[in-house]
């Protein structure tokens, strides 16, 4: 399991870091074995740690959200889910990387401390003979911090189905808490994450009307196991498997935008290749 951590430094400085060796990776800090960074700021106390694939989910997540990106392969045809049925799962089958996640925490916290971002050390903001410019990324700003001032650890209530945010300290587990002296208690915040309502909405929309219209479209076997380079549908787009319909298990190069919007124009045009008064059901 990856993890992404924000360690308090001395002279006022922060690092921001990543490793899969929690503890390993802390005790090197600690004994000056960690890095140029920590070496010349040595860390006073750990304030927050995070688990790679929540926040690689939330950013990932966030983008669909503001983009309307519905990719519902996976949910629709092989009930795995998306990112918000798997999103407390923390393996690291999610496949984020950690060095992108460590980045995007690195430039939220300069965003939010602009008069002091140069005391933020972490992602590739590492090098002390390079002259950085401050960060563009208005993205992270989809991540409040806590009352603490650290960024929000995210997390799904499974039962209602919501994603909300909390003190990232709330991760850190009481072995650890006693195994580097952290005596800080996590604060109370919390909040729900709410720009992706209507959203959802849309998504089980979307979702429902793929399944129903899927069922409904026998054209689809005239096209099961052909090789197209642009999606039938004719709107340019390149095979993609996770936009993309499946029929007879079999995916065919037909986006979910013109599978739906195109429907009754494509079921006649190879509706006229299957042959009438067949029987189609082999007995």
């Amino acid at each position: 399991m990856r993890w992404v951590y924000i360690l308090q430094c001395e002279d006022g400085y922060f690092y921001v870091g990543e490793t899969s060796r929690l503890y390993r990776r802390f005790w090197e800090h600690q004994d000056g074995l960690g890095g140029l960074n920590t070496s010349v700021y040595p860390p006073i106390n750990i304030v927050a740690i995070y688990p790679v694939n929540r926040l690689g989910k939330f950013f990932d997540y966030t983008k669909k959200v503001s983009n309307n990106d519905y990719q519902l392969n996976y949910n629709i045809y092989f009930d795995r889910g998306g990112i918000i049925e798997n999103f407390n799962i923390d393996n690291d089958e999610g496949g984020y990387d950690s060095l992108w996640v460590e980045n995007n925490i690195t430039e939220k916290m300069m965003v939010d401390n602009e008069a002091h971002w140069k005391k933020i050390r972490g992602g590739k903001y590492v090098k002390f003979n390079v002259e950085y410019n401050f960060p563009n990324n208005k993205f992270v700003k989809e991540l409040p911090n806590c009352n603490c001032g650290f960024p929000c650890d995210v997390k799904q209530n499974e039962e209602n189905n919501y994603l909300y945010f909390r003190c990232a300290k709330k991760n850190m587990w009481d072995k650890m808490r006693e195994e580097f002296g952290i005596h800080d208690e996590p604060c109370k915040f919390f909040m729900k994450y709410t720009k992706d309502n209507k959203y959802k909405i849309e998504y089980e929309k979307r979702k429902q009307t793929i399944k129903s219209l899927t069922s409904k479209s026998h054209w689809l076997k005239e096209l099961s196991g052909g090789h197209y380079e642009h999606c039938i549908g004719g709107c340019g787009k390149e095979y993609d498997e996770n936009n993309t319909i499946r029929y007879l298990r079999t995916a065919i190069n037909l986006c979910f935008d013109c599978f739906i919007d195109k429907n009754e124009e494509l079921a006649k045009k190879y509706n006229q290749y299957i042959p009438l008064g067949k029987c189609l059901i082999q007995l």
